[in-house]
């Protein structure tokens, strides 16, 4: 099978190389280890178990329905007595009473990650986190807390395993035919030739799509938890000054009487010092200035961070306040 770079080494931090990948035994031997590891725990089928996995459905499930569904099917199979299927965020979502719930949080953070929850539950970080045994881990102890383990048996939080497969089955049933359904009416296939998307261009299956994760500019900017600053990340000063520069002929002919010239106006903007008194501004400075005002707002959001800048405008940019500490 193809090495999921994305999945392995962006992820989990495994490569290719490394010793314990190179040298461990095919799925066909480790397989059967598996399954009766799980089923020894059930007594013989006295005992009934329930498949917990975060977010699971479509990430685990999907993985363990390709291995015993369709690369290895009759051949490897699931565990036998394991009946039900839980993913723990719908019952800490669904439920409002958990007191995992986001509606109980103090620190406004948004989200049912694994590494948040477990934050907002233990006050710490998970150790090593992505890695498949520490992830485990951190997901057992959440489940097992007394905050979330009342919720697992309840109505929504628990479905069949035999359905969360018929739904697998039915997702794949229409992906096969998919490839011999009629065209509609109208449209005409284009002679035989197949056509294939190269791997590095193709996101289905292992080793799909570009690199995961986010730049480092992304990381730096979303570290400040900045509104600010994330704003302007994707909407830098210089493409507000293009479109202002652009529309300010057209707002001057509009909106400017013929007995006033811009330079006569005044506005006043936000400083440490009070109201600033900035002259000769035109429109593109209004449209910066109002800018500022934006991001003071923004900045002053709890979500932002613990930054208040404060903003004022000359010849047209934002610059920094010699007195306050604001950003420029």
């Amino acid at each position: 099978h193809e090495w999921n770079t994305t999945g392995c080494e962006m992820s989990h931090g495994y490569k290719s190389s490394d010793a314990f990948i190179k040298d461990a035994d095919p799925i066909e031997q480790v397989w059967p280890r598996f399954t009766a590891k799980i089923e020894s725990y059930l007594d013989n089928g006295n005992k009934v178990g329930m498949l917990i996995a975060w977010s699971g459905k479509g990430g685990d499930c999907g993985k363990l329905f390709e291995i015993t569904e369709e690369l290895h099917k009759g051949v490897l199979n699931m565990p036998r007595w394991v009946v039900y299927f839980c993913d723990p965020i719908t019952c800490i979502s669904h439920y409002t009473s958990c007191q995992l719930n986001e509606s109980k949080r103090h620190s406004g953070r948004v989200g049912y990650g694994l590494g948040l929850v477990y934050e907002e539950a233990f006050g710490e970080p998970i150790t090593n986190a992505h890695n498949s045994l520490r992830d485990a881990e951190a997901q057992a102890k959440i489940v097992c807390d007394a905050r979330v383990r009342g919720y697992i048996d309840r109505t929504k939080s628990v479905v069949l395993m035999k359905d969360v497969w018929a739904g697998k089955r039915k997702q794949a049933g229409q992906h096969r035919a998919e490839l011999t359904r009629a065209v509609p009416l109208g449209w005409d296939n284009e002679g035989v030739d197949t056509f294939e998307l190269p791997r590095e261009k193709s996101y289905a299956g292992p080793g799909g799509g570009g690199q995961a994760g986010p730049s480092s500019a992304v990381t730096r900017v979303c570290s400040t938890r900045s509104l600010a600053d994330l704003f302007l990340f994707f909407v830098p000063l210089s493409l507000l000054e293009t479109v202002a520069r652009e529309a300010h002929p057209i707002c001057k002919k509009l909106f400017m009487p013929r007995d006033r010239r811009p330079q006569d106006a005044v506005i006043r903007v936000p400083c440490c010092r009070g109201l600033v008194r900035t002259s000769r501004p035109c429109f593109r400075s209004l449209l910066v200035h109002a800018l500022a005002l934006l991001l003071c707002s923004a900045a002053r959001y709890p979500t932002a961070g613990a930054i208040d800048p404060q903003y004022f405008v000359v010849n047209h940019k934002l610059s920094r306040c010699n007195r306050c500490d604001a950003w420029e």
